[in-house]
C-alpha cells in the first residue's frame, strides 16, 4: 500500500479520504487486476464528493492498469463522469453523465462490464451502455486511487467506500449499495 499525500477525513459513512488533486494517490499492488484479469467481467464502485472543475485531461477516480477506470469529472464533456473499459480491439469505451456532479454533494458511482457491455451508474440510476468488453495485460494491474496509472490526472475531493468486485453486480446489488 502507498498512501501519498492523502488526508483522512469525514466521508459517506465513517471516514473518507481526502484528495489534493495535485500529488495525492493510492497505490496497491497486482493483485486486484489479477483476479479481475481472470474472470473477464468487473464492478468499480464508489463514493465521491468534488467541487473541481473538468482540466481538459480529466481527473481519475480509480483506475487499474490504465485499462479499466472512471474519471470524475470527465475531461471532455462538462461536469460529468466517464466510466471506461478498454476492450480487446484498444479501443476505450465510455458511458456520460449528462448532469453535473461537481457541486459539493455525496455521489454513488459504479461501472460495470460483463459480456461485452459496459454499464455506468450514477446515485442508483443506470446512465447508459457501451458495447465491447476489457482485457488487463499482464504486468500492468496495479490499482490507483485518486490517480492515474503511475500517477498523473489526479482526483480532487473526498472518496469513500470504494469497492472492487471481479464480476458485473446486477441493478439491484447497485440500488442497495447507494
Amino acid at each position: 500500500f502507498n498512501f501519498d499525500n492523502t488526508v483522512w477525513t469525514d466521508g459517506v459513512t465513517g471516514g473518507g479520504l481526502e484528495f489534493d488533486g495535485v500529488t495525492a494517490y493510492v497505490e496497491l499492488d497486482n493483485a486486484i487486476g489479477n483476479a479481475l484479469a481472470s474472470t473477464g467481467e468487473a464492478t468499480l464502485e464508489g463514493w465521491f464528493k468534488t467541487t473541481a472543475a473538468p482540466n481538459g485531461t480529466g481527473r481519475m477516480m480509480l483506475t487499474i492498469g490504465g485499462y479499466i477506470g472512471i474519471y470524475v469529472p470527465d475531461p471532455n464533456v462538462n461536469t460529468a463522469v466517464r466510466g471506461f473499459f478498454d476492450g480487446a480491439s484498444g479501443a476505450e469505451n465510455r458511458a456520460t453523465t449528462v448532469n453535473p456532479v461537481n457541486n459539493g454533494s455525496w455521489h454513488h458511482l459504479v461501472a460495470t462490464s460483463k459480456d461485452n457491455l459496459t454499464k455506468l451508474y450514477l446515485d442508483g440510476d443506470f446512465l447508459g451502455a457501451t458495447e465491447e468488453g476489457f482485457s488487463l495485460p499482464s504486468g500492468r494491474r496495479q490499482l490507483f486511487i485518486g490517480s492515474q496509472y503511475l500517477g498523473g490526472l489526479h482526483f480532487q475531493g473526498t472518496l469513500d467506500e470504494i469497492a472492487i468486485y471481479n464480476r458485473a453486480l446486477t441493478v439491484d446489488e447497485v440500488r442497495q449499495s447507494c
